[in-house]
């Protein structure tokens, strides 16, 4: 049986495999998108960061490497999303 960490990075290597066939940028945000298939929706509670802390520890496993934050709005509320590029 799979723990969550395996499953979550299988899921993590196949939403970046679909942003990179896309040509999309590869962010946080957008990863979270693919694997959820909904639109992201920001939280009071929660945000993006423990994703991006999982995405960075796992960065050779899954042929990414961190490349700068960007700020965005999302319904009228800014929040920040990592820009990861492949290696």
């Amino acid at each position: 049986m799979k723990n969550l960490d395996e499953i979550l990075l299988e899921e993590a290597k196949k939403a970046i495999t679909e942003l990179n066939k896309d040509h999309a940028q590869i962010s946080t945000i957008k990863i979270i998108e693919k694997i959820t298939g909904l639109p992201y929706s920001l939280s009071y509670s929660t945000n993006n960061i423990g994703l991006a802390g999982f995405l960075s520890a796992h960065q050779k496993e899954l042929g990414i490497e961190f490349l700068n934050y960007e700020h965005v709005t999302i319904n009228n509320h800014k929040t920040s999303t990592v820009i990861w590029r492949l290696m």
